[in-house]
């Protein structure tokens, strides 16, 4: 609907179907966080990872894990995903710029951010409704 014109602005869109739809032609862009005065957000979003308490086998888990957190694990993870590592080591070159964090980045995952968004929420369903 976006790209259609019968929406003038999409906000949490999906950054990689927006960029596919881009490449087809579809007439919409992404507008650059980091031009936003108020800051830009960071998130773990899909690059999360958990231990499961008593998981049947926890040895090869945390191997798994110290694999997949490895600077040639999250390489390879980065350059096929189009996501950015934390790790400093781990090229950022394949990503556009404006999905590389500033340093001032607002953390939206941490105890703070949950408490500004439970007071935002009711805020903003005033504003753009349920």
């Amino acid at each position: 609907m976006l790209g259609q014109g019968r929406f003038p602005v999409g906000i949490g869109l999906s950054d990689s179907l927006i960029e596919e739809r881009t490449k087809r032609g579809v007439p919409i862009a992404i507008l650059d966080p980091r031009q936003l005065k108020e800051g830009t957000p960071t998130t773990p979003a899909s690059g999360s990872i958990s231990l499961v308490n008593r998981a049947p086998h926890p040895n090869a888990a945390k191997l798994y894990i110290n694999w997949l957190l490895s600077k040639e694990a999250q390489t390879v993870l980065v350059q096929a995903t189009g996501y950015i590592s934390n790790r400093v080591d781990v090229p950022i070159d394949h990503a556009p710029s404006w999905k590389i964090p500033r340093p001032d980045s607002i953390k939206i995952y941490d105890v703070a951010a949950k408490e500004m968004t439970e007071k935002l929420v009711p805020l903003l369903h005033e504003v753009f409704g349920r």
